[in-house]
């Protein structure tokens, strides 16, 4: 009995170390880091010319406490990475004019107890944040109103977003806020247009860029909607914004230097004569 016992167990032990063995015959076993990581990097603005979406991708994101995430202007447009501190409230004045402290291509913690700043910063241009302490937490682009993410710090050994989820997320995120381009296209040109004055001139309502809000998050056309008009000698012409927007003209000047953010509105008549800057400062209706 006992040695037809052996003959069994000696072929299973045998089976064992042949597929056990580290010959190097073989290549060694790889690992998918996007599928392991923790997400690192996320977008600020999608599009590129007039076509601006003004969303974060991915938008929400998790990640082990202690980890770093680098936001990137990946379009044309400027926008800002903004953290609120989570026990005080936002600074005085309009977001565009808060306090910046945070220069580009920075690595700055961030818990929650103070604000973290960029201010308008253009493409290509990146922070990166690290987070010491769990918590959520909120962050905006201070000149696009609706343009919000977020990033959830849990504890080490907890579930996070993957570097391959989140691409996966940015794309999906991309798709839908640029599927509405037509949308928006449409919505501008209904709301421009002409009438008949009684004293036989023309208003004329010029749509100051497009606006839709998508289910990701704003996307805006930065045109005028007509982007040519011919008009008459004494015609009124009255652009109006859903977004905050500027009407300039130059008339063959450079613009004061500064901010444009922050340039003061310039109207030296009541009329435009074609020889001076006019500029409407920063408006919304």
């Amino acid at each position: 009995m006992n040695h037809r016992m052996l003959l069994l167990v000696i072929p299973f032990v045998a089976v064992f170390f042949v597929a056990c063995s580290t010959d190097g015959d073989g290549p060694p076993p790889t690992f998918d880091i996007g599928l392991t990581s923790p997400v690192s990097d996320i977008s600020a603005g999608v599009g590129t010319g007039n076509v601006a979406g003004n969303i974060y991708t991915p938008q929400s994101v998790t990640i082990p406490v202690g980890n770093t995430i680098t936001w990137t202007i990946t379009s044309d447009e400027p926008h800002s990475v903004t953290f609120l501190s989570l026990d005080g409230a936002p600074p005085a004045g309009p977001p565009p004019a808060w306090p910046v402290n945070a220069e580009a291509g920075a690595t700055l913690p961030f818990d929650g107890s103070q604000m973290i700043n960029t201010g308008v910063v253009f493409k290509s241009t990146n922070l990166s944040v690290t987070f010491p302490q769990t918590g959520t937490f909120a962050y905006l682009c201070v000149i696009h109103p609706g343009m919000a993410g977020e990033v959830n710090v849990v504890a080490q050994g907890a579930r996070f977003t993957t570097v391959s989820e989140a691409e996966a997320t940015a794309k999906e995120e991309t798709e839908t806020t640029l599927s509405l381009l037509d949308q928006a296209y449409f919505e501008a040109e209904a709301k421009s247009g002409q009438a008949a004055q009684a004293d036989g001139t023309t208003l004329w309502t010029v749509q100051v860029g497009a606006f839709t809000q998508t289910p990701t998050g704003p996307l805006e056309l930065l045109e005028n909607y007509p982007t040519e008009l011919r008009v008459k000698a004494g015609d009124t012409v009255r652009w109006m914004a859903q977004q905050p927007h500027s009407v300039t003209f130059l008339s063959g000047q450079d613009m004061p230097a500064g901010d444009p953010t922050q340039i003061p509105p310039g109207k030296p008549s009541d009329e435009y004569d074609g020889t001076s800057l006019y500029h409407s400062g920063i408006f919304a209706l």
